[in-house]
């Protein structure tokens, strides 16, 4: 989810959203009370509500609701698991090196030359070569066409047939050559040898003398022990000898990758104490409580009865208590619906149907209902309400059923039809995408089917959004190009 949210920031949307339902017009005409029995958190709530760094905020507001809280049986200790682990993974020497190494070489564009994208034109490198060398091979074409050495110490020797000759170097020649030109010390470069002997060690296929008169293409292994070494940080400050580094497309998106692993690591754990935290308070205030597990009876699903035992125990212990399942997750939302889960396996049909007579009396519901629960009962207001369904969004739920944020958007952002703001060209995108979304395992007829309830449920209330919205100069010739755009893409999807 952070990942989905850093990639929408930056417009790249090169992440896969997560699917947390898919609402069909029944369950969104059910317009049930959430808040109104009591609510039973499962691990999706309470990952929403950490990842969206709400958890004291909507406990405060459900207080005055009074709502009967309940956390998931063993739900503090899988928190404490989950952070345990978060702590082991975090290795923030290791992590922390990607991001500074990033932002040392953002800082010194006056010598470092950051290539985004791949050269234009016809491949210069062969067929052969290319599938040889592989992704890196996107960033050998900018070394050939720039002139530039490629410095990389971990390059197969048996691809240097592919290069021009000369264009490969090692650490070990580059490092001789700072030292031959004066740039560092000779005591300087023992040491670098003797500390970092796999980079800087004289290598006997690669001892030949190097100039300094071209550019420097390095792959991000070789940047990460130049920085290590301490010799990146004296090489960007430039000066007189000093060659110009490019840094090619391939090592660059793959050193913003590893830099965003280590800054999602660091806030999933700070979000994850925090939760935790926010929780223990709660509970020793008394205002919530963890839930004990509930008997599940056996209800002939074969092997899908161990699959399934965590989703039947939650709802187990709702029908126990006569409490709603609040819950983010597609499977328990599905197993819910008559329209089943996405496979299109018949064999499902009566399990499915067995589960939903057992727990008929159970309702489930989403972070988004809740939230419009609680502003209903006049404890959030319509406008954080909308705000917290747009981060949803941003941070990639999908499907949601959108009015409240949507009706919070055209508030906030007007509508023009010659030139829609941001939000309005990624909502609309967003809803061509719904039936793509679908796993690409389920069958064309249910992709479809689902596809097409869901569209109808969200498309009929953002078009009775478009009409009842009370927004200064939204003028109706603006709000029937917003609800035709709209109608469009059911259209298509019908059609389709």
């Amino acid at each position: 989810m952070a990942v989905f949210h850093l990639s929408w920031q930056s417009g790249t949307l090169s992440e896969k959203p997560l699917l947390v339902d898919l609402p069909s017009i029944r369950s969104v005409l059910d317009n049930i009370d959430p808040i109104r029995n009591g609510l039973l958190l499962d691990m999706t709530a309470i990952l929403t509500l950490g990842t969206l760094e709400v958890v004291r905020e909507i406990l405060e507001a459900l207080r005055p609701a009074h709502c009967p809280i309940y956390l998931f049986p063993g739900c503090m200790g899988w928190l404490d698991r989950e952070i345990s682990l978060l702590q082991t993974d975090q290795l923030p020497q290791y992590r922390q090196r990607f991001q500074q190494l990033q932002e040392l070489l953002q800082r010194a564009r006056a010598i470092v030359e950051i290539r985004n994208e791949p050269v234009s034109g016809d491949s210069l490198l062969s067929e052969t070569a290319r599938e040889a060398v592989g992704m890196i091979g996107v960033d050998l074409e900018h070394a050939i066409v720039a002139q530039a050495y490629y410095l990389d110490d971990y390059f197969e020797l048996d691809n240097l047939a592919h290069l021009p000759e000369g264009m490969c170097i090692s650490s070990a020649q580059t490092l001789a050559a700072l030292v031959r030109h004066g740039m560092v010390r000779p005591e300087d470069a023992i040491r670098i040898q003797r500390e970092h002997p796999e980079t800087f060690g004289n290598r006997a296929d690669r001892l030949e003398p190097i100039s300094l008169n071209r550019p420097v293409l390095m792959a991000e292994p070789t940047l990460l022990a130049w920085y290590e070494a301490g010799l990146l940080n004296q090489w960007v400050q430039g000066g007189e000898g000093w060659p110009r580094i490019i840094v090619g497309p391939w090592t660059w998106s793959s050193l913003i990758a590893d830099a965003t692993e280590g800054l999602v690591y660091r806030e999933a754990l700070q979000r994850a104490e925090a939760t935790r935290e926010a929780l223990k308070e709660a509970m020793c205030q008394g205002f919530i409580q963890e839930c004990p597990a509930a008997p599940v009876v056996s209800m002939d699903l074969a092997r899908l009865q161990e699959a399934w035992a965590p989703a039947l125990m939650l709802f187990a212990t709702a029908k126990e208590r006569n409490l709603v399942v609040w819950t983010d997750d597609l499977f328990l939302r599905l197993i819910t619906d008559r329209r089943g889960l996405l496979s299109e396996d018949a064999a499902f049909r009566p399990l499915e149907e067995r589960v939903r007579s057992v727990f008929a009396g159970v309702m489930v519901a989403g972070t988004e209902a809740v939230l419009h629960s609680l502003t209903q009962a006049g404890v959030l207001s319509e406008l954080r309400e909308g705000q917290l369904v747009w981060s949803m969004i941003a941070h990639g739920y999908r499907v949601l059923r959108l009015r409240q944020a949507f009706r919070w958007r055209l508030q906030q952002v007007p509508y023009t039809p010659d030139s829609p703001a941001i939000p309005y060209r990624q909502l609309l995108r967003d809803l061509k995408q719904v039936v793509r979304w679908i796993p690409e395992g389920v069958g064309a007829d249910r992709r479809a089917m689902f596809g097409r309830t869901t569209l109808v449920a969200i498309i009929t209330g953002l078009i009775a959004e478009v009409w009842a919205a009370e927004v200064p100069g939204f003028s109706d010739a603006h709000r029937r190009h917003l609800a035709d755009a709209l109608l469009h893409i059911f259209e298509e999807a019908m059609e389709g």
